[in-house]
């Protein structure tokens, strides 16, 4: 008994002048695999650990970043940096430190981590001299303001108040809100800024020193362009 072909519905049928073949295997050649530093692309997150691995050596020997002289540290920073949403160049860019094991963020990281989040926001409602009030916002419905005055800075010890009082009211107001308000936009981990860790808990780490320099001389520029 001769078996009869199975007979797919909607099949198109066959034309015995058609010189096309009816299958096709398209074979594709194999990408090469590239190895060590060809493999990690500095402008993306890095995909699993070898990658994190790989990337803190070339950062550590490029010499550029002073508290990341070793592969171990700059990997250390990279990742903790993405916990928060960092890329590598951002973390090792004064963009995270740690300060006797807390993890510090510059103020503006912080800010622009709360504007990212689909659910969150913020509205400066005052920041003078002597207060800074900050209202953060979830799915468009205020939750709560974060108020730092000029009082609490001092009671706390927060530096650089006499040169830029402003701007240090406003970044200890920021990462007080998240903690209070937005805990899930840095993944509900505390988060403070450069010299809100209390000066008694040890010596700052140089990096601290290096967020306050950068914070002056933003502090600087924004009063030029007042001006």
């Amino acid at each position: 008994m001769i078996e009869q072909p199975e007979l797919i519905p909607n099949a198109p049928s066959a034309r015995r002048d058609d010189p096309s073949p009816k299958s096709e295997i398209v074979v594709k050649e194999a990408s090469p695999v590239r190895t060590d530093y060809e493999s990690v692309d500095p402008c993306q997150m890095p995909r699993n650990l070898m990658e994190v691995v790989t990337l803190a050596k070339i950062m550590a020997a490029s010499g550029l970043f002073p508290d990341a002289r070793t592969a171990a540290q700059a990997n250390g920073l990279m990742i903790l940096g993405m916990q928060f949403g960092l890329t590598p160049a951002q973390s090792l860019a004064g963009g995270i430190s740690v300060v006797k094991g807390k993890p510090q963020l510059h103020y503006s990281v912080i800010a622009a981590k709360v504007r990212q989040h689909p659910d969150y926001d913020f509205q400066v409602i005052e920041n003078t001299d002597e207060r800074c009030v900050l209202r953060f916002v979830h799915r468009g419905k205020p939750v709560g303001d974060s108020v730092f005055t000029m009082a609490d800075a001092r009671k706390m010890g927060t530096q650089n108040l006499d040169k830029f009082p402003a701007t240090m009211l406003y970044a200890r107001a920021m990462s007080q809100g998240v903690r209070r308000f937005a805990p899930d936009v840095l993944n509900g981990m505390s988060v403070y800024v450069a010299g809100e860790v209390p000066e008694d808990a040890g010596p700052a780490e140089s990096r601290t020193a290096t967020l306050r320099a950068r914070l002056a001389e933003e502090s600087v520029v924004e009063a030029e362009v007042t001006e």
